[in-house]
């Protein structure tokens, strides 16, 4: 690997191909063999763990409140990463664009990074992996929506975190107004390696062609699929449907209803344009 790290914060809505793209970076630019293994997570962190909070500190961040824990993040992780010098640091999110994540950035330098996945098969995604009916997934996209309660307050280990609808979601992070790309899941899929080096180009960072297509290799979905049926450290404990699934493009076209294809599209036809995801109805102005 030629470069120097900075951090790095990878944001998405659900089910986008985050921790897909985590994957690839991490097999791309650090040599620890530990990291092929989707259950190893190394230096990885949830925006929202309250462990962040309680790195360096006295006190559990687990006990604080949702405010507290959003007024103190940005101290926090930048104690973590005075630390450790020079290592690959990612942060996950699922969070809208929000003050408490510019914080982050301008006190730690962090550059972003956001996934985005057409909508259609967003919802697909999600209603598999949750094990709800498709409709119930194409409301939670179209709406106001949280993983954990509109309080702040998550599992005890996490804190929620707002999504919005997918489109908020998406232009929130379009129009966040920081140093930021933005990749389509669809791009990935489609030329892994091509997409991956100039991901890393955009980092000022590179890696040889055999750790490329390493990485390429490592992060296959029929391999991650296989690696993780027995169980994912960082999915659900009882999902409904493994956390990889074939990571197809289109799947939308052969399950959803003629009318939840029209309501997203009524939803979010203006990102959906604005990312190059061409519509099937003539409706979705927003």
């Amino acid at each position: 690997m030629a470069g120097s790290f900075r951090p790095l914060i990878i944001s998405s809505y659900p089910r986008s191909g985050n921790t897909w793209l985590r994957f690839l970076l991490r097999a791309c630019l650090v040599e620890d063999e530990r990291l092929l293994d989707p259950n190893f997570v190394g230096d990885e962190y949830w925006l929202n763990s309250a462990d962040i909070v309680s790195f360096g500190s006295f006190f559990l961040g687990s006990d604080l409140d949702y405010d507290e824990f959003l007024e103190l993040r940005a101290e926090a992780i930048e104690r973590l990463l005075g630390s450790k010098v020079d290592q690959l640091f990612l942060f996950k999110t699922h969070e809208t664009f929000n003050p408490s994540i510019a914080s982050v950035v301008e006190r730690t330098g962090s550059a972003i990074l956001h996934v985005v996945r057409d909508p259609r098969d967003v919802a697909v995604s999600l209603a598999s992996y949750e094990g709800i009916t498709l409709d119930d997934s194409v409301d939670f996209i179209c709406s106001d929506s949280w993983i954990g309660s509109p309080t702040g307050r998550g599992d005890g280990a996490s804190f929620s975190e707002h999504l919005g609808s997918w489109s908020d979601h998406v232009l929130s992070w379009s129009s966040c107004g920081l140093e930021s790309r933005i990749v389509r899941f669809e791009d990935i899929l489609d030329a892994t390696a091509v997409v991956l080096s100039e991901l890393l180009s955009w980092l000022n960072l590179s890696a040889p062609a055999d750790r490329l297509e390493l990485a390429v290799q490592s992060t296959r979905f029929e391999r991650l699929k296989f690696l993780t049926r027995s169980g994912f450290t960082q999915g659900k404990a009882s999902p409904s449907e493994p956390f990889f699934r074939n990571g197809k493009i289109g799947q939308w076209q052969l399950v959803l209803a003629a009318s939840q294809v029209e309501r997203i599209e009524n939803a979010h036809g203006r990102a959906m344009d604005l990312l190059g995801y061409p519509r099937q109805t003539s409706s979705g102005c927003r």
